[in-house]
């Protein structure tokens, strides 16, 4: 709304209002919890990042998560283009379809939620990779054209499963270091971020100009997702052995 009526430029202005809100917020609620003899030195910070990013479930569930990220986010990288570039649609019209997006993994999520009481996390976790495959098949159905309902009910499936991956890949992360879960979390957080930009300023320099070139970014996805999730069961049954 804030586009159709005032401008892109003013998304910003939201933005920067809302980070100066958050910023106070911050600023006047949140205050050191930990007495000064329980406070690391840099040295010791440093040691603990080394000592989380070595282990090796830590970084395949990092690039479950990364991956799992960028597919969610990839709609909001394109999706521009197409809909209203290509396809002539209006920016409200693109806002719509990315509101439907994030709603389908927003129910993937709290399914997910539901199921974790009778369901193992990682059958709930493949699950969201055939998904994940579904989608792909739906948007390259049509290869060789740009059909915005296979386009976007392949991506509203694909945000679907990632409900399935994504919340499971992060609990069983964190539940690597239960003594150290701020700094953990704090590192998947920002490592994810960085695997979602980098995904992000590559994807955007493709001539993404079919449904079948489309569907390949996302097997390519797919594929780097599988591979985490191997290499997480392989440490784990390790570790476990």
């Amino acid at each position: 709304m804030i586009e159709v009526h005032l401008g892109w430029r003013y998304n910003f202005v939201l933005y920067a209002a809302y980070a100066v809100i958050v910023l106070a917020f911050v600023l006047a609620g949140l205050k050191e919890s930990l007495a000064p003899v329980a406070r690391r030195s840099v040295l010791q910070i440093v040691g603990g990042y080394r000592f989380i990013l070595v282990d090796s479930r830590f970084c395949a569930s990092v690039i479950i998560l990364g991956s799992s990220f960028s597919a969610f986010l990839l709609w909001n990288v394109f999706g521009p283009h197409i809909v209203q570039e290509r396809l002539g649609h209006s920016a409200q019209y693109f806002g719509t379809t990315a509101l439907g997006v994030g709603s389908c993994y927003l129910a993937g999520t709290l399914l997910n939620r539901v199921l974790i009481r009778v369901v193992f996390p990682e059958t709930l976790m493949w699950t969201g990779l055939g998904l994940f495959l579904l989608g792909i098949i739906s948007i390259a159905a049509v290869p060789d054209a740009l059909s915005l309902t296979n386009i976007l009910g392949g991506i509203m499936l694909i945000a679907f499963g990632q409900g399935f991956i994504f919340s499971n890949a992060m609990a069983r992360s964190m539940s690597l270091f239960p003594d150290r879960a701020g700094v953990a979390a704090s590192l998947q957080g920002c490592l994810m971020l960085v695997f979602g930009a980098l995904t992000s300023g590559v994807v955007s320099t493709l001539p993404l100009e079919s449904n079948l070139a489309i569907a390949g970014v996302f097997f390519v996805l797919l594929l780097v997702s599988l591979s985490g999730m191997l290499a997480v069961r392989a440490r784990w049954q390790v570790s476990m052995a």
